[in-house]
């Protein structure tokens, strides 16, 4: 006759769910070691992980937020992934904040490298400049941090003060506050209109200059303090 086991049956479920969850929480620490200049926080409603060293990667997912050094972001979707954990990509209602830099962001998705220094954002992307009062819009904008400008591309438009651009394509550059733009531009400066094939503003002095099939329309004194 043979004995009934003592012992309990083996189910690998369990034993799955605690490997899983000891990689994932590896690829957290690794991913918190390479970001050592500030502490790590993230939320979401769901999470998983792999700290396979070919493709590491974690996936934050449903009312996604993450903070880490002085950028936080706001999405649907957020993943981690990259050597070192050093790349970004945030998905669905993108929103965020580099404090350090004063510019708040909103966009469809984003691209973030914090090897490249960049933070690219696709889809009605929008950013605010709080430090120089400036509003920048496109489809397509990539922010250089080292250099600090803004490469803006497809239905440009930027505010600052009473200046009104708009155009296909622009740089903006922060330090300078200086903005170059082509593609149909335009500039509109308190009721004076100044279009051409290429524009070029000194918005701090507003200085500006015209490149191509110039043409635009200036306020006589007396209309501009009527217009205002």
């Amino acid at each position: 006759m043979t004995r009934a086991s003592s012992y309990p049956a083996f189910s690998p479920v369990p034993f799955l769910r605690t490997v899983l969850l000891a990689l994932f929480l590896m690829s957290l620490c690794v991913w918190q070691r390479a970001h050592a200049r500030g502490k790590v926080r993230f939320f979401a409603d769901s999470l998983e992980g792999s700290a396979d060293p070919h493709a590491p990667r974690t996936v934050l997912r449903g009312n996604a937020r993450m903070y880490f050094a002085d950028l936080e972001i706001h999405a649907d979707k957020i993943e981690i992934s990259g050597d070192d954990y050093h790349l970004v990509t945030a998905t669905g209602n993108v929103r965020g904040e580099k404090k350090t830099q004063h510019l708040t962001f909103s966009a469809q998705s984003l691209h973030f490298s914090r090897n490249a220094h960049t933070t690219e954002l696709l889809g009605a992307a929008q950013i605010s400049d709080k430090r120089e009062n400036v509003m920048a819009r496109a489809e397509r904008i990539v922010y250089h941090e080292k250099n600090e400008t803004l490469l803006l591309q497809m239905n440009v438009s930027l505010t600052y003060q009473d200046l009104q651009c708009q155009a296909m394509f622009g740089m903006y550059y922060r330090k300078s506050i200086f903005l170059e733009l082509s593609g149909a531009p335009r500039v509109s400066d308190r009721g004076n209109l100044f279009q051409a094939e290429r524009i070029t503003l000194n918005m701090a002095r507003r200085e500006i200059q015209l490149h191509g099939k110039v043409q635009g329309s200036i306020l006589k004194p007396y209309e501009w303090e009527q217009h205002r």
